[in-house]
């Protein structure tokens, strides 16, 4: 079975999903031109599709193939961080460098989501008959609060569901298993009103050092920039994420 399924993926076709999806803009919130192509893909092949709306982001998709009890999940996320500087060719244009692709997202993780819609076609291509479901799953809002993982959690649509893989980058050739959680925290700072972003800085930098060891490379820390006056006189700055992933 598995062989049979194998003969059907081939590079060049990865190549060229990746290359599609990469031209498809789906900055974090702004996913929902992927969100279409990725739930067209899937009902092209025989998927049964259900689209899960999220606020402010485009829709999860959660995509079934074969019958049982049991099933095992293919996730990858539908979102990209925003384009930064830098960038020497247009990043909604793939390029192709030696065995390398360069756009936006392709690491993180249309590369991945290529390899998943492509074993998604592979499964109906080679006509096998699995012995139980396949769930693909493609949550949007990832870069940001994982309100697409949430929506999909709450859906009861992974019932039976008994193993995930999600091919997010790692070391070549390794699959490494994850359960690691997030606690995300509303943090307000109070001082005196002299250059608030060092001040902040600073009291973050101190709390990545003695609060949180040893996971303090596992801190994402974002200062949204904004001050105002409380009824004292002081600037109020607030961090609006702090999430200990």
């Amino acid at each position: 079975m598995v062989d049979r399924i194998l003969s059907e993926l081939h590079q060049e076709r990865i190549v060229a999903i990746a290359q599609h999806i990469i031209a498809i803009p789906s900055v974090t919130n702004a996913e929902h031109a992927m969100s279409d192509y990725t739930a067209q893909f899937l009902h092209n092949l025989g998927f049964s599709v259900t689209r899960l709306a999220v606020a402010e982001s485009g829709d999860t998709i959660v995509a079934t193939y074969g019958s049982g009890d049991q099933a095992v999940m293919l996730n990858f996320h539908l979102d990209t961080f925003d384009v930064f500087v830098g960038w020497e060719s247009d990043p909604f244009i793939p390029v192709i460098s030696g065995d390398r692709m360069y756009g936006l997202g392709a690491h993180d993780m249309k590369g991945g989501a290529a390899c998943v819609l492509a074993i998604a076609e592979a499964l109906v291509t080679s006509g096998v008959q699995l012995p139980g479901r396949v769930i693909i799953s493609a949550t949007s809002d990832e870069e940001n609060w994982s309100r697409g993982a949430h929506v999909m959690l709450a859906s009861n649509l992974l019932h039976g569901c008994v193993a995930a893989l999600v091919p997010e980058p790692s070391n070549a050739g390794t699959l490494t298993i994850g359960q690691r959680g997030r606690h995300v925290f509303h943090v307000q700072f109070w001082e005196k009103p002299c250059m608030p972003p060092l001040a902040v800085a600073s009291m973050l930098q101190q709390m990545r050092r003695d609060l949180l060891r040893p996971s303090k490379n596992l801190v994402q820390l974002i200062w949204d920039g904004a001050t105002n006056l409380d009824s004292l006189g002081h600037v109020m700055s607030s961090v609006s994420r702090v999430a200990v992933l």
